[in-house]
């Protein structure tokens, strides 16, 4: 039990190490575009790394399948079951990257009439889509189904070490890129070609540790189980590339470019906050599999406290501090700079919060491999985000589509804590409880946070934003934590305790 806590407890650890290294990472490339290649370039990548990402589609949820389907010949040590899985992985994601580099150079050769409006050339255009395909390329091709397989076996860290040498290397070629000849291409190809180190990293320690039969048979049963994971994946597309793309034929590239950079700080918080979730989920499918219902109940309310204790701690100080954020990330506070954007600031921390608060419910939902239970309220999700966001576009622009995010988050969440009661017979009410007492105190948190310590965004310096950080996360975990103890002193015990 205390090597399986352990693991548990490096992954958490290698997780959010991760994740931290991603956000500084996420934070200098674009701030490198923008500066030297101006903020239209800048909201260019982006749009067309949104329209390579639709290719995701047509992975219809596969990944999540393959996951769960691990989790029982992983206990079981069952090395036939597992390499048959791999290989039935494998061969469709290698399809998904022949699908992915015909479509790729189809969107190349079309991009010059999307964006022929900004003054960029057809060459231009059709060689960028092109090298913005490379990462996701190798990533189909040669190792995706060997991330799955560690991902479930609770091996995140190694994914976790891959990732973050990848980042480095990536950080490395894109200043030598700069250094030497500033090319938009060069910049990205160098970071694209980076992601090969993934297949070398995965087959080099799969080889040693799995005894995997390359020559095992597919398992026709499990490809036909991702039409059952294909609307899961569907809403998590859309819910991450509604807003950009609606911007991209609804607005212009500065405004997507302006959501970009807004997006990087809720972004980077949830890819930390995720980690919590990515280093744990392994063990709550092993919970799952051993049908221990009480004892994952137990351990779910404590989870999830702890959990909406620290969304909700980092994300009242992200809404007070992400313009001012921003402000200084572009060098730019003039109230006529389109990167003024206080209200779509709070609605876009008000969606993520929203997005992220669901996210414990949809993971026990998947390790249950409940796929195919979730299909109808995944499409219902998807269509409250398409319909209110094109209707709101319009008139509202930036705060349109977020508002468009915030109904269909609303929506999936009220669905996903009624479904964990009819998995595990968990009340509901326990969540909502937590949920709207912690929203409440928060927003007084950070009415304090206003009056007794205001920021001035007309004089602000990088070291007056870090202060102000400081302060307001001290006021706002004070706040939060001590209303705790009041409100929920059982479970904060229990927590104390260490009970289970």
């Amino acid at each position: 039990m205390k090597i399986k806590k352990n693991t548990t407890i490096i992954n958490i650890i290698a997780s959010i190490l991760l994740q931290l290294i991603t956000i500084i990472y996420g934070f200098l490339i674009p701030k490198i575009i923008i500066s030297y290649f101006g903020s239209e370039v800048n909201g260019l990548v982006s749009s067309i790394s949104q329209l390579l990402s639709y290719i995701a589609l047509i992975e219809g949820g596969i990944t999540a399948i393959v996951i769960a389907r691990l989790y029982n010949p992983l206990t079981n040590n069952n090395t036939k079951e597992i390499s048959s899985i791999i290989a039935t992985g494998s061969k469709f994601f290698h399809r998904i990257g022949l699908l992915f580099a015909a479509y790729s150079i189809i969107l190349a050769a079309i991009s010059p009439l999307l964006y022929s409006n900004y003054g960029f050339s057809s060459q231009y255009t059709f060689t960028l889509t092109l090298i913005l395909s490379i990462g996701s390329l190798t990533q189909y091709t040669t190792s995706l189904s060997l991330k799955c397989l560690l991902q479930a076996d609770k091996k995140m860290y190694y994914i976790s070490i891959t990732q973050i040498l990848i980042i480095v290397l990536n950080i490395v070629f894109a200043v030598l890129s700069i250094k030497i000849y500033p090319s938009i291409h060069l910049f990205k190809f160098l970071t694209g070609i980076t992601y090969l180190v993934q297949p070398i990293m995965y087959k080099s320690y799969a080889a040693k540790r799995y005894r995997l039969d390359k020559k095992s048979k597919t398992d026709s049963k499990l490809l036909k189980e991702r039409w059952n994971g294909f609307a899961n994946n569907l809403a998590y597309f859309i819910h991450s590339s509604t807003d950009i793309t609606i911007l991209t034929f609804a607005s212009n590239l500065v405004t997507v470019s302006v959501y970009g950079v807004y997006a990087l700080v809720t972004s980077g918080l949830k890819s930390i906050i995720g980690a919590i979730n990515t280093g744990s989920f392994a063990s709550i499918g092993h919970l799952y599999a051993q049908k221990n219902i009480k004892r994952l109940q137990e351990k779910f309310d404590i989870y999830e406290f702890i959990y909406l204790l620290i969304l909700f701690i980092s994300f009242t100080v992200a809404a007070l501090l992400i313009t001012p954020f921003v402000f200084l990330y572009i060098g730019n506070n003039d109230i006529n700079s389109p990167y003024t954007q206080y209200l779509f600031g709070y609605l876009i921390v008000i969606a993520a919060v929203l997005d992220l608060a669901k996210v414990p419910h949809v993971n026990l939902a998947y390790a249950a491999n409940k796929f195919k239970e979730l299909t109808i309220p995944c499409f219902i999700e998807a269509i409250i985000n398409i319909t209110v966001s094109i209707i709101l576009v319009i008139k509202l622009g930036l705060v349109g589509v977020a508002i468009g995010t915030i109904c269909a988050m609303t929506y999936r969440i009220i669905y996903q804590i009624h479904f964990t009661s009819i998995l595990t017979g968990r009340a509901e009410k326990k969540f909502y409880k937590v949920f709207i007492a912690f929203s409440c105190i928060a927003s007084v948190a950070a009415y304090l946070c206003t009056l007794l310590y205001p920021i001035n965004t007309n004089n602000l310096t990088v070291y007056g934003w870090i202060m102000h950080a400081i302060v307001y996360c001290i006021i706002v975990s004070t706040t939060l934590i001590t209303a705790s103890l009041a409100l929920f002193r059982e479970q904060v015990l229990k927590i104390i305790k260490g009970k289970e």
